[in-house]
């Protein structure tokens, strides 16, 4: 043996023992040492402990391993910075799985972006059964649904099915009981299956567990992963990293100092709307188009009050105060009475669905150019005991709010209802994205108060996010966690309202505000 090899296996073993000495503490009192005391032991701990999940994401999330590399190393780097920042450190496998998804998110925008650039890099995977294919598609919808649900239901769920930890376990590293865990596990797997649902997954929860289970076993994660991560946290990123995840840790780090401040910039910005300013605010809100010699306004509302009587029947009409109402079916109705506008849509499918090429959902737009706020009261009574146009589909309602770029880039927010199983109704809060016309995320409105009638609806963009925001009564607001979503200077906005059941309805839109945010 020569004496570099004798020195390398020296230094494994201290690192061993090391790692030994702290193998037994929990996952908070392992960040209370780094964080104290900067313990590598106590790092690589955490990393060999929640590694493979971490990398078992990425490579759900990325098709070429060296992305997948890249955003496990950013993930490590990102808790080498923000570990003091982690409220209940006992979560962060929780944390590390928001984190990871998120850093995930961005590189795959990055790939997407050099594809286009340089052309799609040329893939050599092994050989893949049909069955493996299909659930290369699914896998990336779990996750996505994980990502949203709230922190109490997700970090029990971390533990159990993605860290392999039993119930009782789970239970005393939160510090809660069994029957706790049981009972938020067992919330967690009926949001997923709620959300999956929507999107037309309708396979056993324990099913789709697995699934997610087994592709947790098989991410082995190598040892110089593990290193390169222990070695930033010992001497910082400056030689330990690439450019390239570096640049990763830096926009997820961003985005979740952005998240922190969301509910309070929400509330600043609902006052400066709603009641005419705050003192200091870094915008204010004009009309779009002002009449000419009119001063800049603090607040001034665009959107006009509809005129009691207005029917729209032609594809294409404009509704004063509302925009162009657009029907591509042909058999859709919106008739304006007592400042509300409703539209009625019979039994057939309208829908907004990018991936199957059909965008027929009757929907009032019009132009906005850069950042703005629309919001409206949405009132619906939902049809019961309907079924899907197509057999084994699950049927669905939604009625709401639309940001639209183009027929493949769109925002939804909806008050939505779908019949599960058949006989399983359920409302809910429907907030998703398109992206070049595939579905990229769903966010988990879940915990977001929701009449079964009536619901106020926001969406705001606003440098280069998009906000939402869901309130009961107009006047308090929920927020949301912000997407980003790549749209030019101008796009449209407005109400839309979609299904795909053999039963029709009717939607009612009332207090439409639209404004359009100037800086100062």
């Amino acid at each position: 043996m020569t004496g570099q090899q004798l020195h390398t296996v020296c230094r494994h073993l201290r690192r061993l023992a090391s790692a030994q000495s702290v193998g037994g503490l929990s996952d908070a009192q392992l960040v209370e040492r780094f964080v104290g005391t900067r313990d590598e032991a106590a790092f690589e701990v955490l990393v060999w402990r929640h590694g493979a999940m971490v990398l078992g994401l990425c490579r759900r999330l990325l098709r070429q391993e060296q992305d997948a590399e890249d955003v496990f190393q950013a993930t490590f780097l990102a808790l080498v910075r923000k570990a003091s920042n982690i409220g209940k450190r006992e979560s962060v496998g929780s944390w590390l799985y928001k984190v990871a998804y998120r850093a995930a998110l961005k590189a795959r925008e990055r790939a997407n972006r050099r594809a286009a650039r340089e052309g799609p890099l040329v893939e050599t995977p092994a050989a893949a059964t049909a069955n493996d294919v299909i659930w290369r598609d699914i896998r990336p919808l779990l996750d996505a649904a994980v990502h949203g649900l709230p922190d109490k239901y997700r970090l029990p769920f971390v533990l159990c099915y993605l860290q392999g930890k039993t119930v009782s376990e789970a239970a005393e590293e939160l510090g809660c009981s069994r029957g706790t865990v049981g009972t938020r596990l067992a919330r967690a797997r009926e949001r997923l299956r709620r959300q999956l649902a929507h999107r037309g997954l309708t396979l056993a929860t324990g099913t789709l567990m697995a699934a997610l289970a087994q592709s947790h076993a098989k991410a082995g994660v190598p040892e110089s992963l593990i290193a390169t991560a222990v070695q930033a946290a010992k001497t910082g990123p400056a030689g330990a990293v690439s450019a390239d995840v570096a640049s990763l840790t830096e926009g997820v780090l961003r985005a979740m100092v952005l998240t922190k401040v969301k509910c309070v910039a929400a509330a600043v910005l609902a006052v400066a709307t709603l009641v005419g300013g705050v003192s200091g605010f870094s915008y204010h809100m004009r009309a779009a188009e002002p009449p000419d010699g009119e001063q800049d306004l603090l607040v001034a509302q665009l959107a006009e009050t509809p005129r009691a009587g207005d029917e729209a029947r032609s594809d294409t009409l404009t509704i004063p105060g509302w925009g162009k109402s657009e029907d591509p079916v042909g058999d859709c109705k919106f008739t304006i009475a007592r400042n509300k506008l409703t539209i009625q849509v019979p039994p057939k499918e309208h829908l907004l669905d990018a991936e199957r090429g059909v965008m027929n959902a009757p929907r009032v737009l019009q132009e906005v150019e850069g950042d703005f706020i629309v919001q409206v009261k949405v009132s619906v009574d939902f049809p019961q005991g309907t079924k899907s146009t197509v057999e084994e589909r699950t049927p669905f309602f939604g009625a709401g709010l639309l940001l639209l770029k183009d027929d493949k880039t769109y925002v939804r927010l909806e008050s939505a209802h779908m019949i599960s199983g058949g006989t399983d109704e359920l409302s809910y809060l429907n907030w998703e994205i398109r992206k070049d016309g595939s579905w990229d995320r769903q966010g988990d409105a879940s915990e977001l108060p929701l009449s079964d009638k009536e619901v106020y609806l926001r969406l705001e963009r606003r440098d280069g996010k998009v906000y939402c925001g869901v309130s009961t009564d107009g006047a308090k607001w929920n927020s949301l966690e912000p997407i980003e979503v790549e749209l030019p200077k101008k796009v449209h906005v407005g109400i839309a309202a979609c299904h795909d059941t053999n039963t029709g309805y009717a939607p009612e839109f009332s207090e439409f505000k639209l404004f359009r945010a100037v800086t100062r």
